[in-house]
């Protein structure tokens, strides 16, 4: 796999427009059919209704800290795909989420440096900083990998995971030190572990752990 820089480092998508090289990044990515349309566009109705609310109370639309609104929009997105009630569950199956864990761990000094992740039934939360190639592309491959060979273990076909992707650039020390706090403790706040350490695929290097 080349790993060099070729593509510009803006683009389109949901991920951001400007990918800068020594941005560190909040990401999370979910199997595909995780969550019901109905939940989808209830989602959608509250993140609109946020922002004409927003739009009427300051002066200036331009200024309001949109990456803070988009925020609050993912965590009650987050707070349904952790219920994990609707759709599969693949990531639970341990040789499953032991090829995710794998992946990330191989792309790690290759394609982008790695903070910490978490593996959840039917997602993964990922903080990865200095990438080497956009986003997209990186995501592209981990999901194409990882979809492949997952699909072999549970002698499936088709689409493995959703097509889309919440990304979000971490602003600065105070809002890291949240993302990670947030990513390694999801398996406790979804009653899943009462320790984060109990969950055999969270991971955190050593030195982002004083965050």
């Amino acid at each position: 796999m080349n790993h060099t820089m070729e593509e510009p480092r803006e683009y389109k998508r949901n991920l951001p427009h400007i990918q800068p090289e020594e941005g560190i990044f909040f990401i999370t990515f979910r199997l595909k059919d995780s969550l019901p349309l109905s939940v989808i566009e209830r989602l959608k109705k509250n993140a609109q209704k946020r922002e004409i609310d927003e739009y009427k109370t300051k002066e200036n639309f331009n200024k309001i800290d949109k990456s803070l609104k988009h925020f609050e929009d993912f965590i009650e997105f987050d707070e349904h795909i952790d219920q994990a009630g609707f759709g599969p569950t693949h990531l639970k199956n341990s040789k499953v989420a032991t090829i995710v864990a794998n992946t990330i761990h191989y792309l790690d000094g290759k394609d982008f440096k790695l903070i910490c992740y978490c593996i959840m039934p039917n997602h993964v939360h990922l903080i990865i900083y200095k990438t080497r190639r956009i986003l997209f592309r990186i995501l592209q491959s981990l999901k194409r990998h990882t979809a492949r060979e997952s699909n072999n273990i549970l002698s499936s076909k088709g689409s493995f995971w959703q097509k889309e992707s919440y990304d979000r650039l971490i602003r600065d020390r105070n809002d890291l030190a949240e993302k990670i706090e947030y990513t390694i403790n999801n398996p406790v706040k979804a009653g899943l572990v009462d320790d984060w350490r109990d969950w055999k695929f969270t991971y955190c290097k050593d030195e982002f752990l004083e965050y």
